[in-house]
């Protein structure tokens, strides 16, 4: 028994579960990913697919001929006979098994339509014919079965070209075999036995990416390799991206805004929901706010078949070359190993942390073959934590100010004294923001953005002091979201002054 499993093909020769199959291949999955079983499933169809030597056409077999039909029609792979200006005949074969009589009478056929010739009125000597116009003949058919069926109205012009030195090369159902997808969590694949109809098993989409999308590629990239599916309708599944229209994201741009395909993949780079990525199951039109970033190669039916709560592995064929974050030593080695050539400016020590490189996308890079970094020593950098569960909105409005490339951004000081600073973006506009995890308490090292009880909703601050009336904004502590606090750094904060620019790095709790 063969199966294929992803892009492999492999032979089982004991009745293994699914787990089983896939641990004997050593493909890649995950325990908490779908996977998909495929099976090919044969109905009975009328239809029937003729290869030739000079082509295919569809031929329709009559019901009341269909049961005699399938008993033999997989043995007219021959020559053909013999052919006339009306008609064209395939064989001999020896249908003497069907206990048929020959019919010594003519018959009226219409063009295109089918029928058995039985040569001396023998019903060894079977022919296979095709009426290539209306007419009339004798033929020495079957007695009730003057006619067998019909090719297809489109498909005439390629019989009317066959001649004595062609063959029939094959016969098949058309659309006889339909494929049935089921998808199960690993945990259940221990008790799902393979059978003989079994296909395929999938255990991960592989997806090319595109070049002429950079930027949201880039997005893209920077997405855990795990879709978790949280919305689904009957053309696309989608990660769902954002509910608030307060949502910034100063990577996405209008990119390869083309004809959405079966298959596709698309981030959403405005609106509501910006920053969703979605993956089409249907053909649908293009639309501005859609990016094409690349598409599904194969594991498709994971994609057609995945349901709100499921997780797909998805396997990409382009890395991100982003170093933003790592010390100079990790992306040395990083990129050395991937044929980059990396370029340091200012600090070179081994463990000053990369805190922008030039060019910002992995596609840019791969092509022009380089990578230029900026790095910092640690004990000049500003490590943060924010508190995305408490403050959504609010800090994904601070990582869009910063221009967080990975986990690093940077702001400008636009005012400090003993108590706090406050922090000044030129990339994004300053917006009214909902209340978001307002506390009684400001502690040192806290960060707060301004909400819209005031009008100067969007400044972010630090607290440089306790105080338990003014959050780090300065504004009243009802009129400021707390989003987060600095772990480390905050005493080389005192020193700066007004213009300078700060580094952050976002650390995990």
């Amino acid at each position: 028994m063969k199966v294929k499993i992803n892009l492999k093909e492999i032979d089982l020769e004991d009745r293994l579960s699914i787990l089983d199959v896939i641990k004997k291949s050593n493909e890649i999955y995950r325990d908490d990913c779908i996977v998909a079983l495929v099976k090919k499933i044969e109905k009975k169809t009328n239809e029937f697919l003729v290869k030739t030597s000079k082509g295919k056409f569809i031929l329709a077999i009559d019901e009341s001929f269909l049961d005699l039909w399938l008993r033999f029609y997989k043995n007219f792979l021959v020559k053909c006979g013999w052919k006339t200006r009306s008609s064209i005949a395939f064989g001999p074969i020896d249908l003497s098994f069907l206990e048929l009589k020959a019919k010594k009478d003519e018959y009226k056929y219409k063009k295109g339509d089918i029928f058995i010739s039985f040569g001396g009125f023998k019903t060894e000597n079977s022919f296979l014919c095709f009426s290539m116009d209306d007419h009339e003949g004798l033929y020495g058919i079957p007695e009730g079965y003057e006619k067998i069926g019909k090719i297809k109205e489109d498909c005439i012009k390629v019989v009317s070209r066959l001649d004595e030195k062609d063959s029939i090369l094959n016969i098949e159902g058309y659309n006889s075999i339909i494929k049935e997808i089921e998808i199960y969590k690993i945990d259940q694949t221990r008790a799902i036995y393979l059978d003989d109809n079994t296909d395929a098993i999938l255990t991960f989409a592989s997806i090319h990416l595109f070049e002429e999308a950079p930027n949201s590629v880039e997005y893209f990239l920077s997405k855990d390799e795990i879709f978790e599916v949280r919305d689904v309708a009957s053309t696309f599944i989608s990660d769902g991206g954002s509910s608030s229209k307060n949502v910034v994201n100063t990577t996405l741009k209008e990119e390869n805004t083309i004809y959405r395909t079966k298959g596709v993949i698309t981030v959403r780079n405005k609106g509501r929901r910006i920053g969703g990525i979605y993956i089409y199951r249907e053909n649908i039109p293009a639309s501005r706010s859609h990016s094409v970033v690349g598409e599904v190669e194969s594991g498709l039916e994971l994609i057609k078949k995945a349901d709100i709560g499921d997780k797909i592995l998805m396997l990409r064929d382009v890395e991100s070359l982003i170093c933003v974050g790592k010390t100079n030593k990790d992306a040395r080695e990083f990129l050395s190993s991937r044929g980059i050539k990396h370029i340091m400016v200012k600090e070179e020590d081994d463990d000053s942390i990369i805190i922008e490189q030039r060019p910002r996308s992995t596609i840019e890079a791969k092509s022009l073959g380089f990578i230029t970094t900026l790095a910092e020593n640690p004990e000049k950098l500003c490590f943060i934590e924010l508190w995305e569960n408490d403050a959504p909105e609010s800090v994904s409005y601070f990582r869009g100010a910063a221009d967080m490339i990975s986990n690093v951004g940077k702001f400008m000081i636009s005012k400090i004294d003993k108590d706090k600073i406050i922090l000044d973006s030129p990339i994004v506009k300053k917006m009214p923001l909902p209340f978001e995890n307002v506390c009684h308490k400001s502690e040192k090292g806290t960060i707060g953005i301004t909400n819209f009880r005031q009008k100067s909703s969007g400044t972010i601050g630090i607290r440089l002091t306790e105080n338990t009336t003014y959050g780090p904004t300065g504004e009243y502590l009802e009129a400021t979201n707390i989003i987060g606090k600095v772990k480390k750094g905050i005493n080389q904060l005192k020193n700066k002054k007004r213009g300078d620019i700060i580094y952050f790095i976002e650390v995990k709790k």
